[in-house]
């Protein structure tokens, strides 16, 4: 009985992501991509948005959500929480990207409704990696967001994606390094609190935040700055992930 009900959230769960991607995918990953497209941030484009899309399908298997409104919301909240960050590079861009995706409900005559609230405050708020806001607690919407966020600032992308909003921002080479591990520490153990239960989903990203700290704590002055030489002449982030490299 138990695993007949299982089947059946699973597959609920799986036919509502397809409905949700199939009505909104194409043109979600396109607004973006279009927001983006005159500017030079390959950390937060649309194939960010994208990834941490994927990450949160991971997490509404983990969590067993599948009421369609929610994960509808959360597509929505997904594509657009950092979209913001094509008009300020701000840590407190969320305001931007909420101004964003409220213009493209409008435009696409969607309502929310009482879902409307968890996905304003999720993404405002995604980006206060300090999690010192304890009402966000309740608000599964901005949970999941703020996971899959962070699951794309591991591994060794994650750490090029730190290295070049970092230098965006202005924050000196000599500091860089310690600022992303500190704010890297912050975002595993929200991870961990909050994937606790599920033992091999956890274990699975821990290698990839391990990953992370090798990299950054092999990452010598001379490596930093062609590193940062490369991010300056638009390389593709791909072909930088072995000059990245530890080994």
């Amino acid at each position: 009985m138990q695993t007949s009900i299982c089947r059946m959230i699973k597959s609920e769960l799986e036919t509502n992501i397809a409905k949700a991607e199939t009505l909104w995918y194409k043109s979600l990953y396109s607004e973006i991509e279009t927001l983006f497209a005159a500017g030079d941030l390959p950390s937060h484009d649309h194939t960010h948005h994208k990834r941490v899309w994927e990450f949160a399908r991971e997490l509404l298997v983990a969590y067993n959500i599948s009421d369609y409104p929610f994960i509808e919301g959360l597509l929505f909240a997904c594509f657009f929480h950092d979209s913001g960050l094509s008009k300020t590079t701000d840590e407190k861009h969320g305001m931007e990207s909420w101004l964003l995706l409220e213009s493209f409900l409008s435009e696409k005559n969607i309502e929310l409704n009482e879902l409307l609230e968890p996905v304003r405050e999720a993404v405002i708020e995604h980006d206060n990696k300090e999690y010192t806001n304890t009402g966000q607690a309740e608000n599964l919407i901005y949970k999941l967001l703020a996971v899959a966020d962070d699951l794309d600032a591991m591994g060794a992308l994650g750490v090029l994606r730190y290295i070049e909003i970092y230098d965006r921002r202005g924050i000196d080479k000599k500091d860089m390094v310690e600022k992303i591990i500190s704010n890297l520490n912050m975002r595993y153990w929200f991870v961990e609190s909050k994937l606790n239960f599920d033992t091999d989903l956890l274990q699975r990203h821990k290698q990839r935040y391990d990953e992370s700290i090798n990299i950054l704590q092999h990452l010598d002055e001379k490596k930093l700055a062609l590193i940062l030489d490369s991010i300056h002449n638009l390389i593709d982030f791909d072909a930088l992930l072995d000059k990245i490299s530890y080994k």
